[in-house]
């Protein structure tokens, strides 16, 4: 409308110019091969999906056995000796326990398999093969994720316990 030329109408809009900066000015790429940075995204990844696995599944468990209580006679007697948040800290601590002992099971064997990866690779392989642990693995990436996944657990597990005594039957649980 103003009776500009082509040339100038697309100088009126020009495509924004989009760079990468990184948090620290001083690095400037990243640090270690492909293959290490790969290691550290499959040991995160497989860690999560550990913790993933026990929230879900230990999880479910406390709220289906929320639900088979509310649903017994006996849930009426023990509401006279205990208060519910009494109960539920049970429940949740009772049914975790077992589930960090089979947790732990899982975890240590890796963790023995982990150690002693060299040993087996030579066995396996022979002498010329052997494997390297990830990068990333630490004792103090190990006890953080510990941590992580306890506190983590002991939160959903609240929160499948409260969703279980909302419902009335073991079929509305799943």
């Amino acid at each position: 409308r103003l009776g500009l030329a082509p040339g100038d109408q697309a100088g009126l809009f020009p495509p924004a110019q989009v760079g990468v900066a990184r948090p620290d000015p001083g690095r400037t790429a990243p640090s270690g091969d492909t293959a290490a940075l790969v290691g550290q995204d499959i040991l995160a990844f497989g860690m999560t999906i550990l913790i993933f696995m026990m929230i879900v599944m230990y999880g479910t468990w406390i709220a289906m056995s929320v639900v088979e209580e509310k649903s017994s006679r006996v849930m009426e007697v023990v509401l006279n000796a205990a208060t519910p948040f009494q109960l539920m800290a049970g429940k949740v601590l009772g049914v975790g326990s077992v589930a960090f002992a089979q947790y732990a099971a899982v975890v240590l064997s890796g963790g023995l398999a982990l150690l002693f990866q060299d040993a087996i690779a030579a066995a396996v392989l022979g002498e010329g093969g052997g494997a390297s642990l990830p990068e990333g693995l630490s004792l103090g990436m190990l006890l953080a994720f510990g941590l992580y996944g306890v506190f983590g657990f002991l939160l959903y597990a609240c929160l499948f316990a409260a969703a279980g005594s909302l419902v009335s039957r073991q079929e509305d649980v799943t």
